[in-house]
């Protein structure tokens, strides 16, 4: 019982180090499919035309892409929000012509705030000061801030939040909840578009109003993190003169604001349509990284399905995922390198144009050297350094995971041979004790024939001796008997 009950065990054990020796081959199958998308295998060749692509895509950029231009940018987007100005007006029942016209019928729709414009900056200020101007989630928070509380909601001239200032006016604020949703979200939305082209006394050219990413700056500057009694906020003050335009302004040497042939200040705003101008700007700079980006994966997919094609004869039994230019370290590794080429000439290009136009001015040859880069592909560059060393880290992890499997498995494969062998040597136990049993059984089986025939030799040699007048007397007719068989 005892030995049956030790071969049980040791069956279950064996059983259970097989079910965990095929878990882990599944496991190091998943693991090589994913330390094979982790691995660069990139060619020569892949490597040679990633840096054509980005010499193509660098080429392009300096000949038909040109410098940023804030101004170009500027121009586009206002053309943009004075359109949309106007067809708002008209969705609300404007049929006059022109953008005057339209931001004057739009100004019917007020704002709470501005009864108290002067408290909050004024003419100038008051939209960058008055949260509930800014065109932007932010601006809509406080619009239906003020609609609730009856309050303004800013910042004074140093950029630290004032107190709550109370509305005079409360023409525009609703008496129940349905109508302070309406204030405070349709009729907002209708004032900011009376606000972002200027106003009606210089439609298109006047103060805008800041739009989300001026917004959030400017709520982080009034944060007591940047407020100090002692010292000039200074993200604040960058933030007015972003607004005003002052910080972006084209200077001359001596650091003044230059004049244009109309005598005006060739000033930079970066109100709505100035962050709208920017991204028409940024619109131009992702052409070439997206023609880039186009012929390097075209390359993968081309170069892949060709080498797929040469190894299987039927379209059947290509493996589709190695052609696929995306989720791989090889992919990424080809557009680390063209992208990186890209930026490199794009850099050289820039300082090359910067020193020529800048003449030995350094403020604005940094000046230059800020407007002629592309910034799509710096942005893109580091996105793609960062995606092949996070691949790369995980790669690591994956090759650790691999090993601690493979030792595991090791270790389970030694304790199935030992165990193997455990059962071998009891079995051989086994056997030699059947041995031996056998052969005392043989012995003593020996021994009783040895006596047998001793015996029937004794009695043999007995016969000899007997008395045959016994034997018929004691055996009556065994004689006959005997005979008769015979």
């Amino acid at each position: 019982m005892a030995e049956n009950l030790r071969f049980e065990i040791s069956s279950d054990f064996n059983y259970e180090i097989e079910q965990r020796l095929s878990e882990i081959d599944e496991q190091l199958n998943v693991l090589d499919i994913e330390l094979d998308k982790y691995t660069n295998q990139a060619e020569k060749t892949d490597y040679i035309f990633a840096a054509v692509s980005g010499l193509v895509a660098g080429l392009i950029d300096i000949f038909f892409v040109g410098e940023f231009s804030l101004q170009e940018g500027y121009e586009w987007s206002s053309e943009k929000i004075n359109s949309f100005v106007e067809h708002v007006a008209r969705l609300r029942g404007y049929e006059g012509e022109g953008l005057e016209g339209a931001i004057r019928h739009l100004e019917q729709y007020g704002a709470p705030s501005d009864s108290v414009y002067n408290k909050l900056g004024g003419a100038k200020q008051h939209h960058l000061r008055d949260f509930a101007h800014h065109a932007s989630p932010i601006g809509l928070v406080f619009s239906l801030l003020t609609q609730f509380t009856k309050h303004a909601y800013g910042t004074n001239e140093h950029g630290v939040f004032l107190p709550p200032v109370p509305i005079t006016d409360l023409t525009f604020i609703g008496e129940t909840i349905p109508q302070k949703i309406i204030f405070g979200l349709f009729y907002w939305i209708l004032h900011m578009a009376s606000d972002m082209a200027g106003s009606k006394n210089s439609a298109g050219k006047g103060t805008g109003v800041p739009g989300p990413i001026l917004s959030v700056v400017k709520l982080l500057s009034a944060l007591p993190i940047f407020n100090n009694e002692n010292e000039v906020n200074e993200l604040s003050l960058k933030v007015s003169k972003l607004f005003n335009g002052t910080l972006l302004a084209d200077r001359d040497e001596n650091g003044k604001i230059l004049k244009g042939l109309d005598g005006k200040p060739q000033i930079h705003k970066i109100d709505l349509r100035g962050e709208l101008g920017i991204l028409h700007q940024l619109g131009k700079q992702t052409v070439p990284v997206l023609i880039n980006e186009a012929l390097v994966r075209g390359f993968y997919f081309i170069n892949r399905l060709v080498g797929e094609l040469k190894q299987n004869c039927s379209v059947k039994d290509i493996d589709w995922h190695k052609t696929v230019p995306f989720g791989n370290r090889t992919i990424e590794r080809m557009i680390t390198v063209s992208v990186g080429t890209f930026v490199a000439i794009d850099t050289a290009d820039t300082l090359i144009e910067g020193a020529i136009h800048s003449k030995g001015n350094m403020v604005e040859f940094g000046r230059q050297t800020v407007l002629r880069l592309n910034f799509v592909g710096i942005g893109r560059f580091t996105v793609a350094i960062g995606t092949d060393v996070v691949m790369g880290m995980k790669k690591s992890r994956k090759l650790k995971e691999k090993m601690k499997l493979k030792n595991e498995a090791l270790y389970l494969s030694g304790a199935k041979l030992y165990s193997g062998e455990t059962l071998i040597w009891s079995a051989v136990k086994d056997v030699d004790m059947s041995v031996d049993s056998f052969y005392e059984a043989l012995n003593k089986c020996t021994l009783r024939v040895y006596k047998d025939v001793a015996a029937a030799q004794e009695s043999i040699s007995q016969i000899e001796n007997l008395d045959v007048t016994l034997l018929e007397t004691k055996n009556k007719n065994l004689a006959e008997d005997i005979l008769s068989i015979l």
